[in-house]
């Protein structure tokens, strides 16, 4: 019954936002995670799901039993990462992967929440100032214009 639900909320969700490109990807933490690494998590899909709001007039991001899973640990699960990576996704892939042990603190955050860009289709962008940087000089998660127009043409499949 749950499974039939939970399908019923992810067609009607995906037909009331169909028209305004993809719908929103369902996230899922993988077992075993702390209630620090479920937290950050939140905070980073609320991040993109205000941003989307804005630019996109919907959520990208929906609690469930998803199309994406945000992994911890060491190894990337299947992931090709560089070996100095603190995390990992492919572009338009489903699943993130976090080193979390490797990462500071404050690095945590605004690490997830550009992993989590690359599950919405957006690339690294060198020489950036966003969130989608190639090379993160600064911890503060701020959106810039590139961030904002490139997940709109992500969302018509043009990115």
């Amino acid at each position: 019954m749950w499974l039939f639900v939970r399908l019923l909320v992810a067609a009607v969700l995906a037909s009331l936002l169909g028209a305004c490109g993809a719908g929103p990807r369902l996230v899922e933490v993988a077992p075993g995670t702390t209630l620090d690494q479920r937290m950050t998590v939140s905070a980073a899909l609320m991040a993109w799901n205000e941003v989307a709001r804005a630019e996109l007039g919907y959520d990208v991001f929906v609690p469930g039993e998803g199309d994406v899973t945000i992994w911890f640990g060491v190894g990337a699960r299947g992931l090709h990462c560089k070996a100095s990576s603190l995390g990992c996704a492919h572009v338009g892939g489903s699943d993130v992967w976090l080193e979390w042990d490797r990462m500071y603190e404050a690095e945590r955050f605004p690490v997830a929440v550009h992993e989590l860009g690359h599950v919405l289709g957006l690339r690294d962008r060198e020489g950036s100032d966003g969130i989608m940087a190639d090379f993160m000089t600064d911890l503060a998660v701020e959106f810039s214009l590139t961030d904002r127009t490139n997940l709109r043409l992500a969302s018509e499949g043009r990115e």
